[in-house]
């Protein structure tokens, strides 16, 4: 299911931590920040973020990430993470992130799959009703 909604954003302000000695955001950084944005949205639509990333009888462990670089961030700008599609499959979810600089110009673009799961060994598992009911209040509000 391809869910449109309202775009939801996430803020960060790059720090002297995540740069390199030029003073360029830190390539790994930004599936940090991605997660950040990906945590907010949990949030955001209701869900105990303790419990959704480790606390429930089902995990939802990221099976991929692909990023494309478009230009540098650098220290002290301030970025906003937006979370610019939401895909939900039957156990998989694809969240879509495009990462704007101060200026308006896109600095990276996003892709994150996760995949619920339960059990020992772990298989597969629908997405959870409590979960895909909460997007849908988050995503159509």
């Amino acid at each position: 299911m391809v869910d449109v909604g309202m775009p939801f954003t996430h803020t960060h302000v790059v720090r002297f931590s995540e740069v390199d000695p030029a003073g360029i955001l830190f390539f790994s950084r930004v599936a940090e920040h991605c997660h950040a944005a990906y945590e907010a949205f949990v949030a955001a639509a209701g869900l105990s973020v303790p419990a959704y990333f480790g606390g429930s009888p089902w995990k939802a462990p990221i099976v991929r990430w692909s990023v494309d670089y478009h230009s540098p961030s650098r220290l002290g700008e301030s970025l906003s993470i937006v979370v610019t599609g939401v895909v939900r499959g039957r156990s998989s979810l694809t969240m879509s992130f495009q990462v704007i600089g101060p200026d308006g110009g896109t600095r990276c673009t996003a892709e994150m799959v996760a995949v619920f799961v339960e059990g020992d060994p772990l298989k597969s598992r629908p997405i959870p009703a409590e979960v895909n009911d909460a997007f849908d209040r988050l995503l159509t509000s």
